[in-house]
């Protein structure tokens, strides 16, 4: 390597070590920093227009779906009753919190039974849940205009032009609420509209859940036959969109709770959910025995400044015949099995001596000894038959010993 070389590539490396630290500031230009100004301020700007769009577009989206307990309605409860019912009532989705039937005990037989389960949740027997597309609307509290020993009247504004206005009276001497709920249509055009409503929720437990509680539905077959539908905790979630839907509701082993609409023809589906140990819903089977059934209404339309009324029935009692025949198809709740004309004549009488004798045990007794009685002339002849065989038995085994040879002579004999 020659001489000019090798000082040729010291002044690089010199040149090198020095372009960094020291020349390269030299020749940065002092402008960059307007133009990070200038960046700056443009994105600010268009963060700005970005915000000002979505504000802009935020306010033309219609409101949230999801509604809220408004702060300004305090909470209200509100007690009818009449003979057999006493029923307690939140303004809470205009629905009922408690249930006693005054004529039955619970299984202490200590205090009247409760109908409802005393557990923490917002799912209530007649609240509307949805409505509008709006959900959680039982959590929307209620205006309470009229309010008597048997009646009460619930109102709502819906932020759409539509006003809802529910009505409850229990009449004297029945097992049943009638509710009516009227949708009223304040705007100059045509709404189409359905909603859910909660047929049963949380009732209480009697006999084994496992086998005598279940939600039940009534199905119209046709020449006035209604078919029930039993869909046991095991079956849980379930939704039946069967077309002749009459009734809905729960049963336990002695008592239903059952919404009945004046129409079939209101009725899309029924739905079938668990509650989860902590009164919340889940898509699991009810273990716990715990669940709520909810009737979905067809869509139908109100015309602008008119009001569509739907009626209700709502039956909550005991499964006896006689109460149940009160309530058309509501005596298909009755299950006897494939003897049913045998097991309605003893059911029959047994009610009939329990009037007498308010005590079904006794009943019961009193029952086995009169069917004795009457079976008595049947059993006495078996019994003289049995006796005599028994008297010519030692005879029959000597001739069957001294002819055993002779089957013939035998038979003779």
């Amino acid at each position: 390597m020659d001489r000019k070389t090798l000082i040729a590539i010291v002044i690089c490396g010199v040149v090198m070590l020095l372009y960094y630290p020291f020349i390269l500031p030299l020749f940065s230009s002092k402008k960059p920093k307007p133009i990070e100004e200038i960046n700056e301020q443009v994105i600010s700007e268009k963060q700005a227009d970005t915000k000002t769009a979505a504000e802009s577009k935020l306010s033309t989206t219609p409101p949230t779906q999801t509604l809220q307990p408004q702060a300004e309605i305090p909470l209200q409860e509100v007690i009818i009753e009449n003979e057999l019912l006493k029923t307690v009532w939140t303004n809470e989705g205009a629905s009922l919190k408690s249930i006693k039937l005054k004529q039955f005990k619970d299984a202490e037989a200590k205090n009247i039974l409760e109908l409802i389960k005393n557990a923490e949740t917002e799912y209530h027997p007649l609240a509307i849940e949805n409505i509008l597309q709006k959900t959680n609307f039982q959590r929307h509290r209620y205006k309470i205009i009229e309010q008597s020993g048997n009646k009460i009247v619930f109102t709502i504004g819906l932020e759409d032009g539509i006003n809802l206005t529910k009505t409850i009276e229990l009449l004297p001497g029945k097992y049943n609420i009638n509710m009516t709920v009227v949708l009223e249509n304040n705007t100059d055009t045509e709404v189409a509209l359905s909603y859910n409503i909660i047929a049963s929720s949380m009732i209480t437990h009697e006999g084994e859940p496992s086998t005598d509680m279940a939600a039940v539905t009534g199905l119209d077959t046709g020449n006035k036959r209604i078919k029930l539908v039993r869909t046991a905790l095991k079956e849980f979630p379930s939704k039946n969109e069967s077309v002749g839907i009459v009734w809905t509701g729960s049963t336990n082993k002695y008592f239903s709770t059952i919404l009945k609409p004046a129409s079939s023809d209101l009725v899309a589906s029924i739905n079938v959910q668990a509650f989860d140990i902590l009164g919340t819903l889940t898509n699991e089977k009810a273990d716990g025995g715990d669940f709520m059934v909810t009737l979905q209404t067809n869509k139908f339309q109100i015309s602008p400044h008119n009001a569509v009324t739907h009626s209700y029935i709502y039956f909550l009692g005991p499964k006896k015949e006689e109460v149940l025949k009160q309530y058309e198809n509501l005596d298909a709740l009755l299950s006897y099995g494939w003897l049913t004309s045998i097991s309605k004549v003893l059911l029959t009488f047994l009610n009939a001596v329990h009037r007498v004798v308010p005590n079904y045990g006794i009943s019961i007794i009193i029952l086995t000894i009169i069917i004795k009685a009457m079976l008595f002339p049947l059993t006495r002849k078996s019994q003289v038959s049995m006796f005599r065989m028994q008297q010519l038995q030692p005879m029959i085994s000597q001739l069957k010993e001294k002819y055993k040879h002779d089957k013939q002579r035998m038979g003779k004999e």
